[in-house]
């Protein structure tokens, strides 16, 4: 079986909650009062009581508070008496301050879940449940989903987390959304919504102070866990490497010790796997936790393993058996059995792992795990497979699929996907922020030599441009004798259009005149028919020639060298076609083109392909644009 499955080694939910207790008695403690700060005093019970019993109702809830915010050596009498006097509070339903109510259940919010903590969220939920009253619920609703992480039961985490979530509608702060995504990725977890899980993670991790190092390597931790389930060993890394940097490697728990150790081992780094997975067995033997010692040498037998070292694996697999039964850890137990049938299966004795999973499947409805289920289902249909079962084998696929289409499908998977798609952009930017600030931190010194030498090449390029004024100053003539021309250019340019438009304009009116006399011939006796053909010789004698004639001598005014450009790319062009690439050039459209040199439109489009022809242009070369920069 795969490394990731290591994570799950018997006292993995204990493992876990260690995280969140690290995770909330570090984030738990962000808003206590300043008297918390203060050096611990020694707490009278005897002395609080007759303080308690000579005050008002409401000095009495200000009393408590002032307790609970205090730092007292002797916590244990503190809770005590906090254990007796609630209740007297809770009975004058009357007056119930429920904003020193809600001051308490802060104050005494933890993973640690004091009994004073878990009897004011139960009497506060209890009593003040309406609508006006659920921004009192979100302390109590963390503190109880908080204990029955500790106690494994899953669904009442959720309840409380539904809890915690309506009242973020009432009473919304940063402390309580990051305890809700905590606390329902913890819950989405153990149901085996892992890309759910991440996500939780990720939004808690944006929200949480970045100063507190230890909540923030714990989340980090954690989402690195999540990706190496998820079998994404390279992100898995990436937040690895991230926890690396916040906290020493001397401090790091054995559990972090032994997550560090699958991830490098799933990326191949395997002598720095190794060394996780070493320092994890000394720190365990070191501080006489049998628990961590047995999940450790597991981890260590599965590497081994992988590394094809077979005979450590075994003996490392046979100690953290012995621990197991030892210390009555049937999960560890089972875990171990698949393990073990994946080390038989990679050294082809099908046989003893179809043993081994024998084994595993009595117990594996004891555990409601959808990951190790998964497992087990594929590790079947394998062995199933090579010892030629292929009906077993088709059938414990089919399960397989099931499983891993449920958790790890593509739905599951575009939750996660659409959320980093989401906060990619933002992510970048907030890094890029830090980078620079931690940059601009590091190099003041730096910053203070670049000024320096900004200002003496600023001196310098002074100095050089008092220089070179008077080069400056004939150059800005040339400039702008060069605009001048070249507006001169485009004034001339712009009156040839406009009298070639003229011109056009009217050669359109002797073509109307020419309609309307054929027109008019056609009602009149045939005697006057000659003259009236006269008329109409006449218009048509000379009808563009003189017009061209006078075009061509004033665009060659205006264009001194075009045609002789036009000639040097295509010597074989002829007089006529440089002055219809004359005309193309100032924008004048085909229609126009054929009315002004007195040929149809057909006959012009014939000489623009020639035209296109000797210039060798290709297909998806436009013509006019062409022209226009010769």
């Amino acid at each position: 079986m795969k490394n990731n499955l290591q994570k799950w080694l018997f006292a993995w939910n204990a493992f876990k909650v260690i995280q969140f207790i690290l995770f909330f008695l570090l984030f738990g403690c962000q808003e206590s009062t300043e008297e918390k700060s203060l050096a611990p005093k020694t707490f009278n019970s005897i002395n609080a009581q007759k303080q308690f019993d000579s005050k008002s109702p409401i000095e009495k809830w200000e009393f408590v508070l002032e307790i609970a915010s205090a730092n007292y050596r002797n916590k244990e009498q503190v809770d005590n008496w906090l254990l007796k006097v609630a209740p007297k509070l809770f009975t004058d339903k009357k007056n119930i301050q429920k904003k020193i109510l809600n001051q308490i259940n802060r104050e005494l919010y933890g993973v640690g879940t004091s009994e004073p903590a878990l009897l004011f969220a139960q009497r506060t939920l209890e009593n003040l449940n309406v609508e006006q009253d659920k921004y009192l619920q979100g302390y109590p609703s963390a503190t109880l989903s908080n204990h029955y992480q500790d106690l494994n039961l899953y669904d009442s985490v959720n309840k409380y987390n539904l809890i915690l979530q309506e009242a973020l509608n009432f009473y919304d702060t940063e402390r309580l959304k990051a305890i809700y995504f905590n606390n329902n990725a913890y819950y989405l977890e153990k149901k085996g919504y892992l890309f759910e899980s991440a996500v939780n993670y990720h939004k808690a991790l944006e929200i949480i102070n970045l100063k507190d190092s230890l909540t923030q390597f714990t989340l980090i931790t954690n989402l690195s866990s999540i990706y190496n389930e998820l079998n994404y060993p390279d992100k898995a890394k990436f937040f690895i490497d991230s926890a690396r940097s916040i906290i020493s490697f001397k401090d790091w728990p054995v559990e972090e010790l032994n997550l560090a150790g699958l991830v490098y081992s799933k990326t191949k780094d395997y002598s720095v796997a190794k060394s996780y997975f070493l320092q994890a067995i000394k720190k365990s033997i070191a501080i006489e936790n049998p628990i961590n010692l047995a999940q450790t040498y597991s981890n260590f037998a599965n590497f081994n393993r992988k590394i094809k070292q077979y005979s450590a694996a075994f003996e490392y697999m046979a100690k953290s058996d012995s621990l197991c039964k030892e210390l009555g850890v049937d999960f560890g137990i089972l875990i171990n059995r698949i393990n073990r049938a994946e080390l038989y299966f990679d050294l082809n004795d099908f046989g003893m792992a179809a043993k081994e999973l024998e084994s595993v499947k009595a117990d594996l409805s004891k555990f409601s795990d959808p990951k190790i289920e998964k497992e087990f289902y594929k590790l079947s249909y394998r062995i199933n497979d090579a010892i030629g079962n292929e009906n077993l084998a088709n059938s414990m696929y089919r399960k397989y699929v099931e499983k891993e289409k449920a958790f790890f499908g593509d739905h599951p998977r575009s939750i996660l996907a659409e959320w980093e798609l989401a906060t990619e952009s933002k992510k970048i930017i907030k890094n890029r922020a830090a980078y620079n600030l931690q940059k601009e931190q590091q190099s003041k010194e730096k910053y203070i030599i670049i000024l320096m030498a900004t200002l003496l090449l600023f001196c310098s390029i002074l100095i050089l441009f008092m220089r070179n004024r008077k080069h400056i100053i004939e150059r800005e003539k040339i400039n702008q004798e060069k605009q001048l021309i070249a507006f001169d250019l485009e004034l001339k340019s712009k009156q040839l259009v406009s009298e070639s438009l003229k011109n056009l304009t009217i050669q359109n009116t002797k073509e109307e005149l020419l309609i309307q006399l054929e027109e008019i011939i056609q009602d009149i006796p045939k005697l006057h028919h000659i003259k009236f053909d006269l008329l109409k010789r006449r218009l048509k004698q000379h009808k563009s020639s003189s017009i061209l004639n006078e075009f061509e001598t004033r665009f060659t005014g205006v264009y001194e060298q075009y045609y002789e450009r036009l000639k040097n790319i295509a010597p074989e062009l002829t007089p006529n076609d440089l002055r219809i690439c004359a005309l193309m050039r100032l924008n004048i459209s085909t229609k126009e083109i054929a009315l002004l040199t007195n040929r149809t439109v057909g006959t012009v489009d014939n000489i623009r392909s020639s035209i296109r022809k000797k210039l060798k242009l290709e297909d998806d070369t436009n013509l006019q644009e062409y022209l226009l920069n010769v």
